[in-house]
């Protein structure tokens, strides 16, 4: 019956009999994902395939990082970071907005939530963090919960979620130390799928150590306030940051040893909590001109004024950042990393 395959691919051509819907090629009443079909050709013309979609994809986030230059007038701003980053002196600093495309909470919608199960009235909470009021209120509602503050936060931060967003480029730019302030594990475990392991993950506690590290340039990983797995060197609540950060010098010398590096902030709000105002102060003694710049992508505020504000503020501590409009965060973030890398 070999002689009706000419008759048969001919039939196969006709719209109702080979067609695309709901994302799948449908023959008939047989039906496959497009990725299979290219496999099913062959895994030489998916990887094609494949590499002139990224390729174009690429083009088109740095053609909206492009935009977001021009929109802000900060391509020379941008140039200098490249070239730092070019040389290898760039150390990412990881911040919870990185975290929430994969589930996490950011810190202050978690300290909500627990106002739930303690006599705190939401309301005053609310206005206590707009004061930014961040440490007190965590205080406050782990003395009132007890051994439950720290099961939530386990709760929350603990569980290995699915990996999503721009945190899954991290690996291919950064083969270097990677600083984060947050408590989840999903900055170890993209490393980790992309067989890019850390040397070390040490926590801020151990600041002998960091030093060490950070100047070898080996893959490290720093916790800066810990994890959520473990009580040990974690900085949360108001009494865990005076030990840390005023009693005992801790953070200090850790931050002693960040700003030996260019550090590029990503997911981080930068509203002026410790750590930026431990950074801001370090500056100050050393002198803004013998420490090394420091960058941030930043959502720009919605005014012009608001904009040169926080980078008044910012600059204080030698960070200057580089804003971005619209609404999808991941996104705008992405296109400038993937603007760094052209």
């Amino acid at each position: 019956m070999d002689y009706l395959k000419p008759e048969f691919h001919e039939d196969l051509k006709k719209e109702d009999t080979c067609y695309v819907q709901d994302g799948h090629v449908f023959i008939g009443e047989k039906h496959w994902a497009p990725h299979d079909v290219l496999s099913q050709i062959s895994e030489d013309t998916y990887h094609e395939v494949f590499e002139e979609w990224l390729d174009l994809r690429k083009e088109d986030y740095i053609q909206i990082a492009d935009d977001f230059l021009d929109e802000f007038d900060q391509r020379e701003r941008f140039e200098r970071l490249r070239q730092s980053f070019s040389n290898k002196l760039v150390v990412p600093f990881i911040g919870a907005g990185l975290s929430q495309p994969s589930g996490y909470p950011m810190w202050t919608s978690f300290l909500k939530r627990l106002a739930q199960f303690t006599s705190i009235p939401l309301d005053v909470l609310e206005a206590r963090l707009a004061a930014g009021e961040y440490e007190e209120v965590a205080q406050e509602l782990a003395d009132e919960l007890g051994p439950e503050f720290s099961e939530r936060i386990e709760a929350a931060f603990g569980d290995k979620k699915e990996i999503k967003g721009v945190i899954q480029l991290l690996p291919t730019l950064f083969d270097c130390p990677v600083v984060t302030t947050n408590y989840d594990s999903l900055l170890k475990r993209c490393y980790d799928l992309q067989n890019l392991h850390f040397d070390e993950v040490i926590s801020g506690h151990q600041a002998t150590e960091i030093s060490r590290f950070l100047a070898s340039g080996e893959r490290v990983l720093v916790k800066l306030h810990g994890t959520a797995m473990s009580g040990l060197g974690r900085i949360l609540t108001l009494d865990e940051y005076q030990q840390n950060y005023e009693q005992n010098n801790t953070i200090e010398t850790v931050i002693c040893a960040l700003c030996s590096k260019t550090l590029l902030f990503l997911g981080c709000s930068l509203s002026f909590d410790r750590t930026i105002r431990a950074i801001e102060a370090f500056v100050n003694k050393k002198g803004h001109e013998k420490v090394p710049r420091h960058y941030a992508f930043m959502k720009a505020p919605s005014t012009q004024m608001e904009i040169n504000t926080k980078s008044r503020k910012l600059a204080n501590a030698n960070i200057f950042p580089i804003w971005y409009s619209g609404g999808d965060h991941d996104q705008a973030v992405e296109a400038l990393l993937q603007k760094l890398d052209e």
